[in-house]
């Protein structure tokens, strides 16, 4: 019958089609490489090798120790010469100068390092070279004595706050302007490319930008907590803020050079231009002798104006300016 006919070549068609049975696959036993042993490797290693938080942790360790290294080397120095010691509540331009030269070093050595092993740029971790101290870095000056003078200006319309007179004669004037200038010029530059260089690089290709600067920027306001004698919780959550902002210009900018200056300016302004407090620290040969009066909300208490309610206002406002001035982002990290 016909449903009975065996059609060969139709069978053997349909039987070279059937794919082939899979061979088991190798067991993981004596291949070196089980689940449990790959698990722990993912741990540190990602697509792109190490991962971006074991990457920064070796970043502020290279840079600890470097910095640690150089201060016992100097001390050494220091006792072997019999060199006296300064009071340690008096902060000269010439003392600030000589430890902000450590931290400096240490913080442009470790990222050089980094640079060189990841076969990047200064550029790269937003410090480029071409542009330094141009035209950006000179409106975050003027950005950064406008903040600090609306936020004492505020505190002086609402009758916390005094300018005193002089508090150094006129012929000093001008040297510890230059000296101090200078000094919180490298502040920036140190404190901007240690917190927003090479970590947030690192961290933005793992996490994201925002995520990457929320938590520089915590550890930015809880080292200052945790180091200056001064400070208090609201300067420290104030400098949370600061270190957020400071992240914003970057990402509207493509650069750090706009933050350095606002960060050069603000602080060059409180220490030596007013001679208020920077978070709790005071600084010789400033210009005026000022004077605060009212509740440590207003006046920001032993941190001086970084602690206070109107500095934190503030910052909310220019988040706004620098969100009309730079409408755009420029940072290309993780791109």
């Amino acid at each position: 019958m016909a449903r009975d006919t065996y059609n060969e070549p139709i069978v053997a068609q349909m039987e070279s089609q059937i794919p082939p049975t899979p061979a088991l696959q190798q067991t993981s036993i004596g291949t070196g490489n089980s689940p449990k042993r790959s698990s722990l490797k993912n741990v540190f290693i990602g697509l792109s090798g190490l991962r971006s938080g074991w990457r920064v942790l070796l970043f502020y360790s290279l840079l600890a120790s470097l910095i640690s290294i150089l201060v016992v080397a100097i001390r050494a120095i220091r006792a072997v010469l019999s060199l006296p010691h300064n009071a340690a509540n008096a902060l000269t331009p010439g003392r600030a100068l000589f430890n902000e030269s450590v931290f400096l070093f240490g913080v442009l050595f470790a990222s050089a390092i980094f640079a060189r092993f990841e076969r990047r740029s200064f550029a790269d971790y937003g410090l480029p070279l071409r542009g330094a101290f141009g035209a950006r870095f000179l409106e975050g000056i003027l950005w950064g004595l406008a903040l600090m003078t609306g936020v004492l200006a505020v505190l002086r319309a609402t009758g916390n706050f005094y300018f005193g007179s002089l508090g150094i004669t006129p012929e000093k004037i001008p040297a510890f302007a230059v000296l101090w200038a200078l000094l919180f010029v490298m502040v920036g530059v140190t404190e901007g490319f240690a917190f927003s260089g090479y970590a947030l690089f690192a961290l933005t290709r793992g996490l994201g930008f925002w995520p990457a600067a929320a938590i520089l920027a915590f550890l930015f306001g809880g080292l200052h907590l945790a180091v200056n004698a001064g400070e208090n919780w609201l300067g420290s959550v104030n400098l949370v803020i600061a270190g957020l902002l400071l992240a914003f210009t970057l990402r509207r900018t493509g650069n750090l050079w706009f933050a350095i200056g606002v960060h050069a300016a603000w602080d060059w302004a409180q220490s030596f231009l007013y001679g208020v407090a920077d978070s709790g620290v005071t600084v010789v040969g400033h210009l005026l002798s000022p004077s605060f009066q009212g509740s440590k909300w207003m006046t920001g208490g032993t941190a001086g104006p970084e602690g206070s309610v109107v500095t934190l206002l503030g910052y909310a406002f220019v988040f706004a300016l620098i969100n009309f001035r730079f409408p755009e982002a420029r940072y290309k990290a993780g791109q």
